[in-house]
């Protein structure tokens, strides 16, 4: 009997150690997201003009996709940083599951969900975040090439959102565009009345405002 008893404690050791290797690989699997994530919104973004030059020479492949998605910058921002968001909240909620199974504060349950989330935030920023996006800065146009299929899954696929939130931000754009000359110019036709009695700071801000 004794042994019936060990025998059914082992596997439910074995199962429990089971899920936690599965939410555990699935944790590493969304933080290699992140992180990739990461790299190409530095990545596309840091891209230099001799750089697009080359891709369009060769313009077939990753260095067509790559020029596909740099045609529509605010399209491609958006793409990325919902991508990068989902997998943040998605590693978030099985890391915290995790490390949830591991930490056991019995005293102090609220010091134990703290702990757990200083975790996750820092795991996120050190690997999902900061050295990716150190690596991209110094590699950008190989993560853009390497980048550009997954990248354009995505792309298609947040269309819809990608659509709406792009005219809502070319919309306020042209609305900033239609009411900013109209102040800049009201600015200096005060500052421009005014002339004979400005003094040093308001002639700088008048040559700001004729600059701009």
């Amino acid at each position: 009997m004794s042994s019936l008893i060990f025998i059914k404690q082992s596997i439910m050791a074995w199962q429990f150690s089971h899920e936690m290797a599965t939410i555990l690989t699935i944790c590493i699997i969304l933080l290699l997201f992140c992180a990739l994530f990461a790299m190409s919104e530095v990545a596309f973004f840091a891209l230099r003009q001799e750089d697009i030059d080359e891709l369009k020479k060769e313009n077939k492949g990753r260095a067509a996709l790559t020029l596909k998605l740099l045609d529509d910058e605010d399209r491609l921002l958006f793409t990325i940083i919902t991508a990068n968001i989902i997998c943040h909240v998605l590693f978030a909620l099985f890391a915290y599951s995790f490390n949830d199974s591991i930490l056991h504060f019995d005293a102090h349950p609220f010091l134990e969900k703290i702990v757990n989330v200083i975790i996750i935030i820092v795991v996120l920023l050190i690997f999902g975040e900061t050295i990716p996006r150190v690596i991209a800065s110094k590699h950008s146009l190989g993560i853009s090439l390497n980048m550009s299929i997954p990248l354009i899954l995505f792309y298609y696929i947040l269309t819809p959102l990608s659509f709406l939130s792009v005219s809502s931000l070319s919309y306020l754009k042209r609305k900033i565009g239609i009411f900013k000359p109209n102040i800049i110019d009201e600015l200096s036709d005060v500052l421009e009345q005014t002339e004979d009695d400005l003094n040093e700071d308001e002639k700088i801000l008048k040559g700001v405002v004729n600059f701009s």
